[in-house]
């Protein structure tokens, strides 16, 4: 499997579980909730997921690619290249390189430093939903 292909079904099962998730919150604050960002670390799967691209080596996985498409298209979710350095999800899935890197990781995916990836997406974002 592609690092891209991998990304575009990982999506897809965020996608499912926001489609459930959204609504209770909604229903529960007792208001519409706003798009979900979503980070993710590979350009590519981000473009083919967010402007409709298609390659033939998507054939594989089009079917997640499609169903993320439209959650995107629909204002459910959008999705904001970080870094991979930056990318808290990495120390689940590939080699830490140091142990500052794991120990900066492990305290924002714990919850103990919480923190915002001040994106130029998410810059405009915010600067839209005031």
């Amino acid at each position: 499997m592609t690092s891209t292909e991998a990304e575009v079904k990982a999506a897809g099962l965020l996608a499912q579980t926001l489609e459930y998730i959204v609504p209770l919150w909604s229903e529960l604050a007792g208001s519409k909730h706003g798009s979900v960002r979503c980070i993710m670390d590979n350009q590519t799967a981000i473009k083919q997921v967010s402007k409709g691209s298609d390659a033939p080596a998507a054939a594989p996985y089009l079917r997640h690619k499609r169903m993320v498409e439209e959650k995107v298209y629909r204002g459910l979710m959008w999705f904001d290249f970080i870094h991979g350095q930056l990318n808290i999800a990495d120390v689940l899935t590939k080699q830490v390189r140091s142990t500052p890197e794991f120990k900066t990781k492990d305290a924002a995916l714990s919850g103990c430093v919480p923190r915002v990836f001040e994106t130029e997406n998410m810059s405009r974002f915010l600067l839209n939903t005031k």
